[in-house]
């Protein structure tokens, strides 16, 4: 009987301390997200953007990731990535550590546009990132070197019928909205301008400012103080309606081709697996940033329209909702990248 007594005390001693070590485990476990999230970030922290510098997308992810970084305590630190219409940048951070130390500032040409575009673009939007912030869109804007005969979007598109496949419009690279905005002329105005993509928007721009290409469609906050300080003829606006910044300038659609309109989204993403305190912390952190007055002025003096909600749910409703959209109209179009 005492024998037995021993044993059983021996096995409840040890039962006990089994359960004190899987309760020990439980408790840190439970315990250290939050903890990380509430010291997170505790070293800079990397924002890879898919465009060159000086472009829409790098300009506003500086303005932006200095005012986290202010907020934050730690530097979000710009990695400019232009290749191959930014798929290089979006297979790069969709393989990167999901800690919340790398995040993506990106458009709608990443994420909706390139996966029509390229065969295989190396990533996938839906099972590669997680939603953290929409931020706000802007369109585009058609422009011309200063001594072009062109003076109006018909004038252009006339000149361009009676030479087909001669004139040229510049993009920033494949898969750019800027890009499809030449594409979608060429199909609703009948003509054949060559598309000739470049490292990069300011590369680009000044392509056509040099006369190197007749034209180019570029977003309005890379282009707009050329356009007022006339290094750059203005002739349309890509998108539905006119821009607050040039109002003077019309539409595509309403001079003379209906039903065109097409304006670029911004956002930031995390690879997923980004801890969720940590992607909820910096989507807070965005939205704050975002509804700060001076930040708000700022990216409406650069032509953005800042999104009426900047939570992750907004940003991928606008994802989900372009991707029902546009496979089709850029299959209809013809436009693809070899």
């Amino acid at each position: 009987m005492n024998i037995i007594m021993r044993m059983s005390g021996k096995r409840l001693a040890a039962r006990h301390a089994c359960i004190a070590m899987v309760a020990a485990l439980f408790f840190s476990m439970g315990f250290s997200a939050p903890a990380r999230s509430e010291t997170y970030p505790s070293r800079p922290v990397r924002i890879i953007v898919p465009l060159a510098p000086g472009s829409t997308m790098d300009i506003l992810a500086r303005a932006i990731g200095a005012e986290l970084s202010t907020r934050l305590d730690q530097p979000f630190v710009i990695e400019n990535k232009p290749s191959a219409g930014g798929t290089v940048a979006m297979a790069e951070l969709a393989r990167s550590n999901a800690d919340g130390y790398t995040i993506g500032f990106v458009s709608q040409g990443n994420l909706v546009f390139n996966l029509s575009l390229y065969k295989s673009p190396g990533y996938d939007p839906k099972k590669d990132y997680i939603p953290i912030s929409c931020v706000g869109s802007s369109s585009n804007v058609l422009v011309v070197a200063p001594d072009s005969k062109a003076t109006s979007v018909g004038e252009f598109v006339q000149m361009a019928r009676l030479k087909p496949d001669y004139y040229t419009f510049s993009s920033g690279g494949n898969g750019t909205s800027q890009h499809l905005s030449g594409v979608l002329v060429n199909k609703l105005a009948n003509i054949e301008l060559r598309h000739i993509p470049y490292r990069g928007a300011p590369a680009g721009i000044v392509a056509v400012m040099s006369g190197e290409v007749d034209a180019g469609f570029y977003n309005t906050p890379t282009i707009i103080s050329l356009v007022q300080q006339g290094k750059l003829k203005a002739l349309g606006v890509t998108s539905a309606s006119r821009s607050p910044l040039i109002p003077e300038v019309p539409t595509i659609a309403e001079s003379g081709f209906p039903g065109y309109a097409l304006s670029t989204w911004f956002g930031f993403i995390a690879p997923k697996g980004t801890p969720q305190p940590i992607a909820a912390r910096l989507s807070k952190e965005l939205a704050a940033v975002l509804a700060g007055p001076g930040m708000a002025a700022r990216l409406r003096d650069l032509g953005v329209d800042v999104a009426p909600d900047a939570s992750a749910e907004a940003l991928w409703k606008q994802l989900n909702e372009d991707l029902a959209v546009w496979p089709a109209i850029i299959k209809a179009i013809g436009a693809r990248v070899d």
